[in-house]
């Protein structure tokens, strides 16, 4: 047999396990990060969900009118109204508004300093929702467009846009 440096055999795989370990370890903290980063973004998901949901709800009250199917455009927009005004008191905050017809688009700046952007529709365009009447119905956008993530600025992530919608009729 040939002999190496030290009297090792040559081709001895001794020694191979440390850097193969290290280089392993290095992805599977990797991978951890990586899963942290992304459960978090989904649990902020979930939570803006849940304001958009109740949003929703809250501006379709202001729409059954029983009685009558005619809604007028006063009703409409107290239904909006009403909507960002429940996505307000659960962010807090300071917010500037476009009214724009049967759509307000808002930009939130939460009492965490964060900046949300919040579109609330209604009446909505035919064929938006399933199983509800468009002309008594509410829709709500809620998005963070700057969710900032951890681990992920390693490899140049800094931040990602988390956002859910609702519809409420």
């Amino acid at each position: 047999r040939l002999r190496g440096i030290g009297g090792r055999p040559v081709g001895d795989a001794r020694g191979q396990v440390l850097p193969l370990f290290a280089l392993l370890l290095v992805v599977i903290c990797g991978f951890a990060a990586l899963a942290i980063d992304v459960s978090s973004a989904y649990s902020a998901r979930r939570a803006y969900r849940s304001v958009a949901d109740a949003a929703a709800l809250a501006g379709a009250q202001d729409l059954y009118q029983s009685g009558t199917r005619v809604i007028s455009t006063a009703t409409y927009a107290k239904a909006r109204a009403r909507a960002f005004s429940s996505v307000q008191a659960q962010f807090g905050g300071t917010y500037a508004c476009d009214p724009d017809g049967t759509l307000r688009t808002c930009r939130l700046t939460g009492a965490d300093g964060a900046t949300y952007k919040v579109a609330v529709r209604s009446p909505l365009a035919a064929g938006t929702c399933e199983n509800c009447d468009p002309a008594r119905s509410v829709g709500v956008d809620v998005a963070r467009l700057a969710f900032p993530l951890s681990f992920a600025r390693v490899i140049g992530w800094n931040d990602v846009a988390v956002g859910a919608k609702a519809v409420a009729g």
